[in-house]
């Protein structure tokens, strides 16, 4: 006879730990690829500083940074929702089993990962 692994501890234990890691890479990759893209944006600004036009006043001009700015918004807005609705969630679900309403908020959360990056999408200062 064959012994079923089907809902043996071990396995399920296994498929939680690799859950993990897959949400651990992914938080990781996604706050390493935007804090890479504002600073490639932020260094490219500081370098062209020295070929615009000489103004009034030789101190650092608003416009400068204008567009590291604009990237710098819309990424922390992009990860926060990342954040919000898959970190926060994962948490709440693993809390203690007498809440059950926080795994209403937990599932609400997930559902609202599309939501809000449209929300960031169509920001008006974000475009």
């Amino acid at each position: 006879d064959a012994e079923c692994v089907r809902g043996n501890d071990g396995l399920s234990n296994a498929y939680i730990f690799l859950f993990w890691v897959a949400i651990s890479i992914m938080t990781v990759f996604c706050t390493g690829a935007m804090i890479s893209i504002y600073l490639s944006v932020y260094l490219q600004e500081r370098k062209m500083v020295k070929y615009r036009f000489a103004s009034d006043d030789d101190d650092e001009n608003e416009e400068d940074y204008k567009e590291s700015k604009r990237i710098r918004q819309s990424l922390l807005l992009y990860t926060s929702s990342f954040y919000i609705c898959w970190i926060i969630p994962l948490v709440l679900w693993y809390a203690p089993h007498d809440m059950p309403y926080l795994y209403i908020i937990a599932d609400v959360l997930f559902s609202l990962m599309g939501f809000f990056n449209v929300l960031v999408y169509v920001h008006p200062r974000c475009a």
